[in-house]
């Protein structure tokens, strides 16, 4: 059920709300959102949000062009996180190795910003790596950079290559 004012909207409603944006890489991603995931249980004219949309806790996608140049110059406006109990003592490297990197301890959340599900499904993989000691930051951003920029390591932008722990959802709540 999408809300927006207090009101239930349908797939018509909330295209409207997308054709209205005028960043054109947050109307791909919300297309691209919106087939791949259905209609969204919120919609704003600013941002749509998916809850529970496995693998993803919440997906939104934002009208709006934050710059972001790594490994290459795109806009990021697609946020994607999942239950993740990230110990603060990882959370700067995990900065580090990506500055669209979200992390949020208190809500137990680990997740990424980037303008395609692809990026964010990477980032978040490598960060399990390097949380869990299987990549430091300077192998994790050259095997991020031979995914997106060479085409090696699809399969890595193409799912989790690991399992979230949902069990962390209901802990957070």
């Amino acid at each position: 059920m999408t809300h927006m004012m207090g009101h239930e909207l349908g797939n018509e409603e909330v295209q409207n709300i997308v054709d209205s944006w005028e960043n054109e890489s947050a109307k791909r991603g919300a297309n691209y959102m919106l087939d791949k995931y259905g209609i969204p249980q919120e919609a704003t004219y600013v941002r749509l949000i998916w809850h529970d949309a496995r693998p993803w806790k919440r997906i939104m996608v934002i009208n709006e062009a934050i710059p972001h140049d790594f490994p290459d110059s795109h806009t990021d406006d697609l946020y994607q996180v999942i239950p993740y109990n990230v110990v603060p003592e990882k959370a700067s490297e995990l900065l580090e190795f990506d500055q669209s990197v979200i992390v949020d301890p208190l809500k137990q959340e680990l997740g990424s910003r980037c303008e395609i599900e692809g990026a964010n499904f990477i980032t978040t993989n490598l960060c399990n790596e390097i949380i869990n000691n299987r990549m430091n930051i300077q192998e994790a951003k050259e095997f991020f950079r031979e995914a997106k920029l060479e085409g090696k390591n699809q399969d890595w932008m193409e799912k989790l290559m690991f399992e979230p722990d949902y069990s962390l959802e209901r802990q957070a709540a």
